[in-house]
């Protein structure tokens, strides 16, 4: 399955061991892979697809190379992040509808080059939220993007995001269940670069008769001195409302 995915044209009489070192790309998305496995193999790996998979675990991601900056792991079973390694080139991890119900103290602490990071769309037991420890993203100092969509997040999400707030310029927190906008100032606060802002669907963003745009008026009152803050659910905040902002601060 290795020699097939890294996708490579193989030489005369080389070597399969030869042809996976030379791999730095591997294509193993939906191949129903349950384990990870002989992935030291792969020693010059940059680019690994492990989406649409059946994988229930991290463990066996120890040996894949220290040079990998791209990880796809969406739409498998992962129910937690214990196994995964220090990986210090990693630019993007894809963690996207799996099944992790916890991010604990440091789990990514491993992971300092990390830019984006996409865990949206847990599945988890209905009632049941996505648990993010305060210091669940220590050492994430390069972050830039988030996506937690869709997790059942109620309160206390900005006491998380506290470790990267100084970097995160993209947020997306959209369809969720963060009760009130009042919960979400202190996440301006913590997230001043942000400049995209994902909120729909969470319950302050409805009425009785269906979706309501009226939080994004109160949203801007809240965010009064925050010049970064640029789109809004889609929405571009325009030009004149944004220079009120920065004028403000």
């Amino acid at each position: 399955m290795l020699l097939k995915g890294c996708q490579l044209a193989r030489g005369k009489g080389e070597p399969a061991e030869k042809l996976l070192k030379r791999a730095t790309h591997l294509a193993l998305q939906g191949k129903g892979i349950e384990r990870i496995s002989n992935l030291h193999l792969c020693s010059q790996l940059r680019v690994l697809y492990l989406y649409d998979n059946r994988i229930r675990s991290l463990e066996g991601l120890g040996g894949v190379s220290a040079q990998l900056t791209h990880l796809y792991l969406q739409n498998n079973d992962i129910g937690g992040l214990n196994g995964l390694p220090e990986l210090p080139c990693l630019r993007k991890l894809y963690l996207d509808g799996n099944s992790v119900a916890v991010v604990g103290p440091s789990a990514m602490a491993g992971l300092p080059a990390l830019q984006e990071l996409y865990m949206a769309n847990q599945k988890l037991p209905d009632g049941v939220g996505l648990r993010l420890d305060s210091e669940a993203f220590v050492g994430l100092s390069q972050l830039t993007v988030l996506n937690l969509a869709g997790n059942g997040l109620r309160e206390g999400v900005a006491d998380a995001l506290a470790p990267v707030g100084g970097s995160l310029t993209n947020l997306d927190l959209s369809h969720n269940a963060i009760p009130t906008l009042r919960a979400v100032q202190p996440l301006l606060l913590q997230c001043p670069r942000v400049s995209i802002l994902g909120l729909a669907g969470n319950p302050f963003t409805r009425t009785t008769t269906g979706a309501s745009t009226r939080y994004l008026e109160e949203l801007l009152g809240m965010a009064t001195g925050r010049s970064a803050l640029a789109t809004v659910d889609g929405r571009t905040l325009p030009s004149s409302q944004r220079e009120f902002l920065r004028q403000l601060s």
